[in-house]
């Protein structure tokens, strides 16, 4: 069956210049480093413009991402192309400190409002375990894996010791 659009429009002249928006659902949405984070599960627009887009991530049905349009770069039929690393794209990787040992997944980010900035990161070894906090001060580099530019060990029995004289002075 052929459907006849017709256009009423002193702009658009052809329907082929236009994007539909349906086309643009699912296509993936691209880090500035170059990874996947996700697939676009929806285009957020007010009244009258696209304001940005909403990123489901392929580890989690419940929850997704808003990407603000200042932030998107490219944004086409066959990819979204944001020009920042997303925070949000932190959690589930591996942190390691500065001997090699693993501390854990990411499974919390603690953030500065809205913004792609945050203060700190809760991370767990297993589920049962107990969280350990980290913050942003504490970490070196930030890419497949966290690894901190501290030895974890020693930074806790420095707070250990830390708190056993301020105890001491009371």
């Amino acid at each position: 069956m052929i459907c006849i659009i017709e256009i009423i429009s002193t702009k658009i002249k052809a329907l082929g210049d236009l994007i539909n928006s349906n086309k643009l659902r699912k296509i993936p949405v691209i880090t500035k480093s170059g990874e996947i984070i996700g697939r676009v599960k929806a285009v957020r627009m007010n009244k009258f413009s696209v304001e940005g887009i909403q990123v489901s991530r392929p580890w989690s049905f419940f929850s997704s991402t808003f990407i603000d349009k200042s932030l998107i770069k490219v944004f086409n039929q066959n990819e979204a192309v944001l020009n920042i690393n997303p925070v949000t794209a932190l959690k589930g990787l591996a942190v390691y400190d500065t001997s090699g040992r693993r501390l854990g997944t990411v499974r919390k980010i603690i953030r500065e409002g809205n913004s792609n900035n945050f203060k700190s990161l809760v991370v767990k070894n297993r589920f049962y375990s107990r969280a350990i906090l980290i913050e942003k001060d504490k970490i070196d580099i930030m890419k497949k894996n966290i690894i901190l530019n501290i030895d974890y060990l020693e930074y806790t029995d420095s707070i250990k010791r830390q708190k056993e004289r301020e105890k001491k002075r009371k």
